[in-house]
């Protein structure tokens, strides 16, 4: 009996445990995001690029971060214009999504270039 009295006091403490447990969790747990993000464009002043999302995991609102090398450019747009600033620079875009951890960065464009002017 003094066994038995053991066993049902060790499977109250584990069951209220078990209960604390799963009413700390409020179910908010955020997935990490994945997928993948590219930039579409040409990568010369005036040129727009576009951050293609259409790989990127889950659902909710996307932010986009503009990155000239290693500088955030400040822009939360998924178009970018190239501007004179970003000559000689790579662009990269990371993007975030609501409800999810984490953020997905594009690969680099090519190094920023001037127009060619027509006929020359």
């Amino acid at each position: 009996m003094k066994n038995m009295s053991k066993l049902i006091g060790i499977i109250v403490f584990i069951a209220v445990i078990g209960f604390t447990i799963s009413a700390c969790d409020d179910g908010s747990k955020e997935s990490i995001l994945t997928g993948t993000v590219s930039i579409i464009g040409t990568a010369e002043v005036g040129q727009t690029l576009t951050a293609n999302t259409g790989f990127l995991d889950g659902s909710g609102t996307i932010t986009y971060q503009w990155i000239r090398g290693n500088n955030n450019i400040g822009i939360n747009s998924s178009t970018y214009i190239v501007q004179s600033a970003d000559v000689g620079s790579t662009i990269t875009v990371t993007v975030t999504r609501t409800g999810y951890s984490g953020s997905v960065t594009s690969s680099p464009t090519a190094s920023v270039g001037i127009p060619r002017l027509l006929g020359r």
